[in-house]
């Protein structure tokens, strides 16, 4: 027997490649064409209800998650603190791809005592990407550092993989050069916004998440495989496509890569979606196969005793 919600992270899967298909498609049908007005809409519309649907889906399974852990369990901290960094990453969408885009979906375009100008953008905008970069990415980064030393007191000894540490060579060394190349680009006079100091912590503090992943990956998998090992695995892979999504941003603002082909980059972050919702979907999975193996164990014993007595 499956688990109830088997299904879970196939839909995610589905709904993300129907979302990337059609979003490619309006790339493809831009580049030949020139006309960038399906592409505004894809991205003011669709893209926009992806996003903040998916971080609002993925809130709801990690405080599922959280709630499968009686009081006093140690991942009940772990997935609490994980939970409440989904929901940074719900609001920060919320208002960087609503309240900071000019389209219907804003509240205030309804608001006619209301002005929705670029100003108004401007400042929901950089807004939500600190709540949903940062501030998302400090406290997953305390809700890993329970698990990871939830997972270390078990005593299980790791090593790194050698792709492993490809993956975090080449994170810390973009970090490093985007420091030097800000450093070297920019006089520190003191006059940068608090929006853009904060920014700048993006890329060490998913330096400090990879190399949590990576290793909680290592010991769940060192126990065995399942679906434990794809939780952490998805974790992995959003960190590090959110790091792609980074130089992506990097290599646009610093033209590195000519437009439009760095418009490519932007269909990374659907991935980055679908990877952290994925990652509390398996999760849950992983705890109902568990819980049914329990219930199913009792039924099994008393079946055998009734083929031993019917054999006799």
């Amino acid at each position: 027997m499956q688990p109830a919600n088997k299904g879970i992270s196939i839909w995610i899967e589905w709904i993300t490649g129907s979302y990337l298909f059609v979003g490619l498609a309006v790339w493809v049908t831009w580049i030949m064409s020139g006309d960038e007005r399906g592409l505004r809409l894809f991205f003011d519309y669709a893209a926009a209800s992806f996003f903040v649907g998916m971080a609002c889906f993925e809130l709801c399974l990690t405080v599922v998650c959280y709630r499968q852990f009686s009081v006093g369990e140690p991942l009940r901290r772990a997935w609490l603190l994980i939970a409440a960094s989904s929901a940074c990453r719900v609001t920060g969408m919320a208002v960087a791809h609503i309240l900071g885009v000019k389209s219907y979906l804003n509240p205030f375009y309804w608001q006619k005592s209301l002005t929705l100008d670029d100003s108004v953008a401007s400042f929901f905008r950089p807004l939500g990407l600190v709540v949903s970069g940062p501030m998302h990415m400090a406290l997953l980064a305390i809700g890993l550092f329970q698990v990871l030393k939830i997972y270390r007191g078990v005593g299980l000894a790791v090593r790194l993989r050698n792709i492993d540490r490809l993956l975090l060579a080449l994170v810390l060394g973009f970090t490093a050069w985007q420091g030097c190349e800000i450093a070297l680009s920019k006089p520190f006079s003191g006059s940068f916004s608090a929006y853009t100091l904060i920014n700048w912590m993006t890329d060490p503090l998913l330096c400090v998440l990879l190399w949590q992943a990576i290793l909680i990956q290592r010991y769940v998998s060192s126990m065995g495989k399942g679906f434990v090992p794809r939780c952490w695995g998805a974790f992995t892979k959003a960190i590090f496509a959110t790091s792609l999504g980074s130089m992506g941003m990097w290599a646009s603002a610093y033209q590195h890569i000519p437009y439009p082909l760095n418009s490519i980059s932007w269909y990374i972050w659907f991935l980055v979606s679908a990877l952290f919702t994925l990652g509390p979907a398996y999760q849950l999975e992983a705890i109902q196969r568990a819980n049914l193996h329990v219930q199913l164990k009792p039924f099994e014993t008393e079946t055998k005793h009734k083929l031993r007595f019917i054999e006799s």
